[in-house]
C-alpha cells in the first residue's frame, strides 16, 4: 500500500509540472505587446542587442516581469521552464544551498570543488562567477536572464562548453523610482524588498537594492535533537553608478553583495544503493549507500552518528 501511494505520488506530481510548463509555455508563447503584435524581446547574447526571435543561437530568454509574476525566488527556478537545463541546489556532496549543481545538455560540474572548472559558464551583466560556490544569485531587481545552449566557448570564452547563463540587472535610470514589497508565508517565510533609483547628479544616477529573506527548516533530521533541513537567511544588496560626463566617455560602476546563512537544503531519502550489512561499530545493520551520503544532510557532523542504525533511520 505505501509503494503504491508513493508510486501515485510521483506520478501526480509528474502530471503537476508538466501541465505547469505547458501553462507558462502558453502564457509566454501569447504574449502579445498591445498593437497585436508579439512582445519584442531585446537580448545581448551575441555581445550586441538583438531581438530574441532573429538570434541564430539555441536560447532561452525571461525577463524580470515573467520571474516576478512566476514567483521566482533565485536563478535556480528558471531550471523548471528551461530546456535542457538542471540547475539544483543542495547538491549532494555537501548539501550546502549556495553550491548548485549545473547542467546544460548533460554537461556540468556535480562537485564545487576549487580546482574543478565547471562546465556551465553563470554571468552578471557579463562578469563571469568562477566557481559554482555562491552561483545562486537571487532574483533581484533582475531586468532578464539568458539561458544560452553551449558550447558557447567563441563568445563567452572557456567553461561554457555545456552553455551559459546570464542575468543581467536593471540599469539606474533619469526618473527617480522607488518600491518596496513585502512578503510572508509558511514556515516562518518572510521577506522584505526595496529599490530605488534616479539622478544623483548632473551626468549621473544611481540604482540601490536590497533584499532581507528569512524562512525556518521544514525537514526534521532525526538523527539529531533539534535540527531542521531547508533554513535560511539570506540579505543581499545590488548597487550601480552611472556617470556619463561626455558623450565619449561613460564610467559604469557595480556592486553586489549576498550573505547567507542556514541549515542544509531540506532532503528525504527516497531510495538508497548498496547492499545491507554489517558494521564494526557494534553489529548494527546499515545501508551501505548511507557512508556515502551522510554530509548531505547535516554538513560538519559527526560521521559515525550516520553509520548507526539510529542516524540512518
Amino acid at each position: 500500500e505505501l509503494l503504491l501511494i508513493d508510486i501515485l505520488g510521483g506520478y501526480m506530481k509528474f502530471f503537476i509540472k508538466l501541465f505547469s510548463f505547458l501553462f507558462l509555455s502558453l502564457t509566454v508563447s501569447f504574449a502579445f505587446a498591445e498593437d497585436g503584435q508579439i512582445e519584442e524581446v531585446i537580448v545581448t547574447a551575441t555581445k550586441k542587442a538583438e531581438n530574441l526571435q532573429t538570434v541564430p543561437i539555441a536560447i532561452t530568454a525571461v525577463t524580470g516581469t515573467q520571474l516576478d509574476d512566476r514567483g521566482v525566488l533565485d536563478i535556480s527556478e528558471i531550471a523548471e521552464t528551461t530546456p535542457n537545463l538542471q540547475f539544483e541546489i543542495g547538491q549532494p556532496t555537501s548539501g550546502l544551498r549556495g553550491a548548485p549543481v549545473i547542467f546544460m545538455r548533460g554537461l556540468g560540474q556535480d562537485d564545487f570543488v576549487i580546482v574543478g572548472d565547471p562546465g556551465v559558464g553563470v554571468y552578471v551583466d557579463g562578469v563571469y562567477v568562477g566557481r559554482t560556490m555562491g552561483a545562486v544569485l537571487e532574483n533581484i531587481d533582475v531586468e532578464r536572464i539568458e539561458v544560452l545552449r553551449g558550447p558557447q566557448g567563441t563568445l563567452f570564452g572557456k567553461n561554457t562548453i555545456g552553455g551559459a547563463i546570464n542575468m543581467i540587472t536593471k540599469r539606474p535610470s533619469d526618473e527617480t523610482e522607488r518600491s518596496i514589497s513585502l512578503g510572508i508565508g509558511e514556515d516562518g517565510y518572510n521577506e522584505v524588498r526595496y529599490t530605488a533609483s534616479g539622478l544623483v547628479g548632473e551626468n549621473s544616477k544611481a540604482r540601490v537594492s536590497v533584499l532581507r529573506r528569512e524562512r525556518d527548516g521544514y525537514v526534521k533530521l532525526k538523527q539529531y535533537e533539534n535540527f531542521y533541513g531547508g533554513s535560511n537567511e539570506i540579505t543581499s544588496m545590488r548597487a550601480s553608478l552611472l556617470i556619463e560626463p561626455s558623450d565619449d566617455l561613460k564610467v559604469d560602476l557595480a556592486f553586489d553583495y549576498t550573505d547567507e546563512e542556514g541549515s542544509p537544503s531540506a532532503a528525504s531519502v527516497q531510495g538508497a544503493w548498496g547492499t545491507i550489512a554489517t558494521d564494526n561499530l557494534g553489529g548494527n545493520p546499515q545501508l551501505g549507500a548511507f557512508a556515502r551520503i551522510w554530509n548531505s544532510f547535516k554538513t560538519g557532523a559527526d560521521r559515525a552518528s550516520c553509520l548507526s542504525a539510529a542516524g540512518q533511520s
